[in-house]
Order: C-alpha cells, then structure tokens, then sequence
C-alpha cells in the first residue's frame, strides 16, 4: 500500500512539473514577441515573399496593438508599397480600437506623418507623399478605402481596405484610377487631392 501511494505521488509530481514549465514558456513566447527586435522581425515579413507570412505578421501586429505603433509608423514612412500599404492598413484597424489609450497613440503617430506631406511633395518622395496623404485620410479626411501603390507613376492602387467605399465599389488591388468625380488622376496624389476636394 505504502508502495502504491509513493508512486502516485511520483507521478503527481512529475506531471505537475511538465505542467508548469509549459505554461511559463508559453508566457515568455508571449513577451518576447513584444519587444523591439521581434516587433521587427514581424514588419520584414510585411514584405515576405509568401502571402500567407504577410498576413500572419500583419494580425500578430494587430493582436499586439500599442507595442507595434512606433514601429508602424516608421515601416509606413519606407520606400517598399508593401510594408508601407500594410502599415498603414494595421494603423487604421487599431485608430478603431476601443482602447482610448491606443487610439490616442496612433492618432499621434498618423499626425506626424501627415505633417510630412508638403514636404515629401516638394522633395518629389512619391512614397513618403503617398502615406502622409493616407495618414491625413485616415485621420478624418473624406475615406475611400485605397490605398497607392507606391511604385507606379499613376494611380495605381495598392491595396483596397475592407469594408470601405473602394470594396464595395468592386476596386481591387492592381486596378487603375484614370479619374474621380470627373477629374483626371494621373497619379496617386492627384486621385487623394481630388477625393479631398469632395468632402
């Protein structure tokens, strides 16, 4: 009898002891991911070659809200029209977040972007001009839902985001703005300038 107990007891502990160490290595995965070089690591697969990676970073992003703004609003100031779309589409599910802290911070972060659009545009930085124009659309501006391809010379769109106005008009990535309301849109800034125009 004294046998049988000293061996459940064994056991008892044993499997207490696996228990317990999977549960803190699973909350040490979860604190990693938020620091610095992670937070990174995730906005380079922004740019992965395989799509299914792009969109994996692009929700881990989402999931870690605050801890990821700073480093999206720089990856939404780079040359690449991937990680910059990207970017600034993660921005703008968290500006909707309930969190009024976070909102706040992405607020600041869109501000601030924004704030180099005449700049861009005098130092002909298509890119920068691009998400500094996206950034004042999503803090309030008249919203289509597009965002630019930032390599092309015309309109080109890049993205389209979900639900809006561009979604439900049936625009697609890759598609052509030659005009809006009538104006023509030779590039991407004209087509942001003459949306603005219509609110």
């Amino acid at each position: 009898m004294f046998a049988t107990r000293q061996y459940t007891f064994v056991i008892l502990l044993v499997a207490m002891t696996i228990w317990i160490p999977g549960d803190r290595l699973v909350m040490a995965e979860e604190s990693v991911e938020s620091t610095g070089p992670a937070i990174a690591k995730l906005i380079e697969q922004l740019d992965d070659d395989d799509f299914g990676r792009r969109e994996e970073a692009s929700q881990r992003l989402v999931k870690l809200g605050a801890a990821a703004v700073p480093a999206l609003a720089n990856a939404a100031q780079q040359p690449s029209a991937e990680v910059s779309t990207r970017s600034l589409a993660i921005l703008k599910k968290l500006i909707a977040s309930e969190d009024e802290a976070l909102r706040t911070a992405v607020r600041q972060a869109l501000k601030e972007i924004a704030a180099k659009r005449e700049t861009a545009e005098k130092n002909k930085d298509q890119a920068l001009a691009t998400a500094a124009a996206t950034a004042k659309e999503i803090l309030g501006q008249p919203f289509l839902g597009l965002f630019g391809y930032g390599m092309a010379d015309n309109a080109t769109v890049g993205a389209v985001v979900e639900g809006s106005p561009a979604e439900k008009a049936g625009m697609k990535a890759m598609d052509v703005v030659i005009s809006f309301g009538g104006t023509p849109t030779p590039t991407f800034q004209d087509l942001i300038a003459a949306v603005g125009k219509k609110g």
